[in-house]
């Protein structure tokens, strides 16, 4: 027999990509990222870590399954952006088409945002976000991404220690 709540737990537990159920995904994303910033921070969604959490799981067009090897990079800089007020940078906001690149938070590979390039791994090793007008503090979290060798931030209203 078929009614009306067994569509509803069927909707709710709908998959994705990654063949999983959707509030399957965004557990393992929790528990994977609790490795990179606090599980306080990651469950509260008034902070920048929870909007970045719940962007990656629920808006990211790119739909990086848990354990994917490039899910904590995605993570950390999708979390600048909502650290310094990436909705009023001056060029590769979200959506800023007229960006040289890709903007960012787009559904292609990190590497290809504005501001940022990658070595041949797929690594990113270079952040140019200087003159953007972000506002707010690189997050400590950036220590996760090992292949910086540059990071370019001047002339922006920036805190923090970094």
């Amino acid at each position: 027999n078929f009614n009306a709540a067994d569509e509803g737990d069927t909707i709710s537990q709908s998959s994705n990509e990654c063949g999983i159920p959707d509030d399957e995904r965004f557990s393992l994303l929790l528990t994977e990222l609790s490795q990179v910033s606090s599980i306080e921070d990651l469950s509260d969604s008034s902070t920048p870590q929870g909007k970045t959490l719940n962007w990656l799981a629920n808006e990211d067009g790119l739909g990086l399954c848990p354990g994917d090897v490039t899910v904590k990079q995605r993570y950390v800089v999708a979390l600048i952006y909502y650290t310094t007020n990436g909705d009023n940078w001056k060029s590769c906001y979200k959506t800023d088409y007229a960006c040289n690149r890709s903007p960012y938070l787009s559904p292609v590979t990190e590497c290809n945002w504005g501001g940022l390039e990658c070595n041949p791994s797929g690594e990113v090793n270079k952040i140019f976000l200087g003159s953007n007008n972000l506002n707010g503090y690189v997050p400590t979290e950036l220590d996760k991404l090992l292949s910086i060798r540059i990071l370019e931030v001047q002339r922006n209203f920036l805190c923090g220690i970094f």
